[in-house]
C-alpha cells in the first residue's frame, strides 16, 4: 500500500509525513541503529519553491551540507567518501545531465524521457545515493520533477533534500520558461533514526 500526502508547500508535507512515520511507522534495526520506517510514501508538493517552512527551527549545519552536497563537485567524506550530488548532477562522468535535460525539453517539450540517474553502475561505488532518479516533464503549462528515492531521513535530511530539488527544479523551469513547477517524491522507505527522536525529547 502507497501512502501519499499533498501539500501546498515543502514544510507542510515534510511535517504530515514525518507525523505519518511516527505513527504508522515500523521498528526495525538497520547497521545496529533502531529507526522506524514506513514503506513506499509518496509526497506532492504543489507551490515548492514556496519555501515557507511551518518548522519553527531548522538545522543550520544540515540545511548548509545539504546544499553544498547538491551544487558542488566533490567528494562527501560523511558519506564513504562518495560523490556529491553535485557531481552527479552536473558532472556525471562527464556529462552535465541537467544541461542535458534543459535542452531535451527545450527540443521537445511533451518529452517523457528527460530522466536522468544518479547511480553509477552497481558495485562501483560504497554509497548508494538517496535520491537515485530525477524525471522532469512539461505538463499544465508547469515544469514536473519526480525525485525516487531509494530512502530519506526525515529526522535529519529529507527537509533540506525537499529544498533543494525544489530549487534545482526552479533552475530548470527558468531555463524553459515555465512559470510554475511541482515536486512529486516517490520514497522506497522513509525513515526516522530514534536517536534522532530521543534528542528533540
Amino acid at each position: 500500500m502507497v501512502a501519499t500526502i499533498e501539500c501546498d508547500t515543502i514544510g507542510e508535507v515534510w511535517q504530515k509525513a514525518f507525523n505519518l512515520i511516527m505513527v504508522n511507522g515500523k521498528t526495525i534495526e538497520d547497521d545496529n541503529e533502531e529507526l522506524i520506517e514506513l514503506l513506499h510514501l509518496f509526497l506532492i508538493v504543489n507551490s515548492p519553491e514556496e519555501e515557507v517552512l511551518i518548522v519553527q527551527e531548522q538545522d543550520e549545519t544540515m540545511k548548509k551540507w545539504m546544499q553544498e552536497n547538491f551544487t558542488q563537485i566533490k567528494r562527501v567524506p560523511e558519506l564513504n567518501n562518495s560523490w556529491s550530488y553535485g557531481w552527479r548532477l552536473f558532472n556525471f562522468q562527464g556529462k552535465n545531465q541537467i544541461d542535458w535535460v534543459i535542452e531535451k525539453l527545450k527540443k521537445k517539450p511533451e518529452s517523457k524521457s528527460a530522466t536522468i540517474s544518479m547511480l553509477q553502475r552497481a558495485g562501483e561505488e560504497s554509497y548508494v545515493p538517496c535520491v537515485s532518479l530525477l524525471d522532469f516533464k512539461i505538463r499544465d503549462k508547469q515544469l514536473w520533477l519526480t525525485a525516487t528515492c531509494r530512502s530519506l531521513d526525515f529526522g535529519k535530511k529529507a527537509l533540506y533534500n525537499f529544498i533543494n530539488l525544489s530549487r534545482l527544479s526552479r533552475k530548470v523551469a527558468d531555463e524553459l520558461g515555465v512559470l510554475k513547477n511541482r515536486l512529486f517524491i516517490n520514497i522506497n522507505s522513509a525513515h526516522i533514526y530514534k536517536k534522532d527522536i530521543e534528542k528533540k525529547d
